[in-house]
C-alpha cells in the first residue's frame, strides 16, 4: 500500500520543494502520496490541490470550485489528527507549527520536520515525546539532515566535534562595521539558496545557525563544546562529524534542498530525484573558521545554550520581530543584533513547559517590540 504523505506549509519553499520531490519520487516507482496539504492564506494551494488530488486540505477559509469529494478543515491540527498520514512533513514556519509538530508526532508513524521554531521553543519536549510515541523524528533543515546522517549507527561516546556550516549569507564579506547600511535588497541577495525572506536574512545576521545550534542540542544530545560552526561559502558541505580517533565523517552535496527532503521520506532508502546534479569538484570544498567573536548572533547562542529554554524563546522571537521590522524598513539590519540582546537580558522567566505558555510567551516578546517600535500594523 502507498504511505501517505501530509505537507504543512505546502505552499512555502519547502513544502512546494517537497510536493515536487513526491512527484519525482512517484515517476521513481516510490509509493508515496500526498493526501493532504495544508497553508494559511496563500491561494497557490487550490493550484496543488489541482495537481495533487489530496484527500483534505487546511486553509484560513473554504475554497470554491474545489471537488466535494476533497474535505475542508479550518487548521492544521485538526487535519493532521483526523487524517492520520503515514508521514508528516511540516514545513510551515513560525511558532504556532509547534503545534502541528506535536499532532504530527501524535498521530503520524514519521515526521520529517523542517520547523525550527518547534526544536528552538520546545526541543526537549518535542525529543521526548517522539521517543515515548516511537515515532522517527527526520531533520529536513541541510545542515541537520547531514548531522542526522554521519551520526547513525556511532556512539555519541565516539564523536568529539560536529561541525556544521554556513553559507554566511548575502553579506558574508561585508566588514562588520557596514552591517548598519545593508539595504533590505542586500541582505536579500543569498548567493546560494533560494529562499524565503526572513530565512534569508537570518543567514546574512547568522541567526539562522544560532537556532540550527539549539536544533542540533535537542536533536542529537550535544553539549555545547561539541557542536562548531564554520563557514563554506559554496554551501556544498553541510556537516563534520569528528571521532575521537581522528576520523573526520564529511556530509557534502549540492545545495538544492530536495535532496535532504527526499531522504527525510525515503529513509533507510535514498531513491534517484533524476536532478542531474553537477559533480563536486574539489575547490568548492573549502572551509573557513568562524570566529564567534565577530558574530553576537552566534555568541549569544552560546551564551543561552544550557540557560532554560524561556531564554531561547526570546532569542527566536525577538529575532522573529526585529527581522519583520527590518524587512518593513523600519529598523537597520545591526539593531537586530540590539534587539536580541536586549530582550535577553531583559528576561526574567526560566523553564516553561506547556505549549500555550510557550506560545503566549513568544507572542508577548514580539509584541513588546512592536510597540517599542510603533508597529501597530502588528498589534
Amino acid at each position: 500500500m502507498a504511505r501517505t504523505v501530509a505537507v504543512i506549509g505546502s505552499t512555502g519553499s519547502i513544502g512546494t520543494q517537497t510536493l515536487d520531490v513526491l512527484k519525482r519520487l512517484k515517476e521513481s516507482e516510490q509509493d508515496l502520496r500526498p493526501v493532504a496539504l495544508s497553508a494559511n492564506t496563500n491561494p497557490l494551494i487550490e493550484q496543488q490541490i489541482e495537481t495533487h488530488r489530496p484527500v483534505a486540505y487546511a486553509f484560513s477559509r473554504e475554497l470554491e470550485n474545489i471537488p466535494s469529494d476533497i474535505r475542508y478543515y479550518p487548521d492544521s491540527v485538526s487535519l493532521i489528527r483526523d487524517i492520520r498520514p503515514d508521514i508528516t512533513v511540516i514545513a510551515s514556519s513560525g511558532g504556532e507549527s509547534l503545534r502541528y509538530t506535536r499532532a504530527a508526532i501524535e498521530n503520524s508513524k514519521r515526521v520529517c520536520i523542517a520547523n525550527k521554531e518547534s526544536l528552538v521553543l520546545a526541543g526537549e519536549f518535542i525529543v521526548n515525546l517522539a521517543r515515548k510515541k516511537g515515532v522517527a523524528l527526520i531533520p529536513v533543515d541541510s545542515e541537520h539532515s547531514g548531522v542526522f546522517q554521519l551520526l547513525e549507527n556511532e556512539s555519541r561516546d565516539a564523536v568529539s566535534r560536529v561541525i556544521i556550516t554556513a553559507s554566511g549569507g548575502a553579506l558574508r564579506e561585508w566588514p562588520p562595521g557596514d552591517l548598519k547600511k545593508a539595504t533590505v535588497t542586500d541582505v536579500l541577495k543569498h548567493p546560494n539558496w533560494d529562499m524565503g525572506a526572513k530565512i534569508t536574512v537570518d543567514s546574512a545576521t547568522l541567526f539562522n545557525k544560532g537556532l540550527e545550534i539549539i536544533e542540533a542540542k535537542h536533536l542529537f544530545g550535544l553539549k555545547k563544546e561539541q557542536i562548531v560552526p564554520m563557514f563554506c561559502y559554496t554551501s556544498y558541505i553541510h556537516a563534520l562529524v569528528e571521532m575521537k580517533d581522528g576520523t573526520i565523517k564529511i556530509h557534502s552535496g549540492h545545495p538544492d534542498m530536495r535532496i535532504p527532503i527526499a531522504y527525510s521520506l525515503t529513509r533507510p532508502e535514498r531513491a534517484s530525484l533524476g536532478l542531474g546534479l553537477e559533480g563536486i569538484v574539489k575547490d568548492k570544498l573549502k572551509l573557513k573558521d568562524l570566529e564567534i567573536e565577530n558574530h553576537r548572533a552566534i555568541r549569544l547562542v552560546y551564551e543561552i545554550y544550557d540557560m532554560e529554554n524561556a531564554f531561547k524563546i526570546v532569542y527566536n522571537a525577538a529575532n522573529e520581530a526585529a527581522v519583520e521590522l527590518f524587512l518593513n524598513k523600519k529598523i537597520g539590519l545591526s539593531q537586530i543584533f540590539d534587539i536580541v540582546e536586549s530582550e535577553l537580558k531583559r528576561n526574567q522567566r526560566g523553564s516553561i513547559d506547556r505549549i500555550d505558555d510557550i506560545l503566549n510567551f513568544h507572542e508577548e516578546i514580539k509584541q513588546t517590540i512592536y510597540r517599542k517600535y510603533k508597529w501597530r500594523e502588528r498589534l
